[in-house]
């Protein structure tokens, strides 16, 4: 697939790391041009994303391992990217019809609420703002 192009290790770090945005930004269109269900070989697109997605993430968090630097940690958001697009894709249909991100961004959303609570009453002062905020 030329989208993804050839990102061997001589490459350096910026070509891997463009790799991974261009698999990411592929995959978000793919989610946005394909129907409930994906067609045969936009699967089979997704599927060789995820795995090209995966394999630079493990190269720079290798690399970066090595040199002692505290960048590309693995984490379970990889992991979990990569069956979301090789399993869940498969099974479910297209993401954008059942995958939020609703979740994280409640986080940062209650981590601003917090910001204007009082530390002696952050539980009750976040869960009152944040009840007013959704239903009222």
């Amino acid at each position: 697939m030329e989208v993804f192009g050839d990102f061997s290790e001589a490459d350096g770090e910026d070509h891997q790391i463009l790799g991974l945005c261009r698999c990411l930004q592929r995959f978000y269109v793919l989610c946005d041009v394909q129907s409930r269900f994906f067609s045969q070989e936009a699967k089979d697109e997704i599927r060789v994303l995820s795995q090209t997605f995966a394999s630079l993430y493990a190269r720079l968090a290798n690399t970066s391992f090595a040199a002692r630097v505290r960048m590309w940690k693995i984490q379970p958001k990889v992991h979990l990217f990569q069956h979301l697009a090789e399993y869940m894709i498969m099974y479910q249909g297209n993401p954008r019809f059942f995958w939020t991100y609703s979740d994280e961004d409640m986080v940062g959303n209650m981590i601003e609420v917090a910001h204007g609570v009082h530390v002696s009453c952050v539980a009750v002062g976040v869960l009152t703002k944040w009840i007013h905020t959704v239903f009222s």
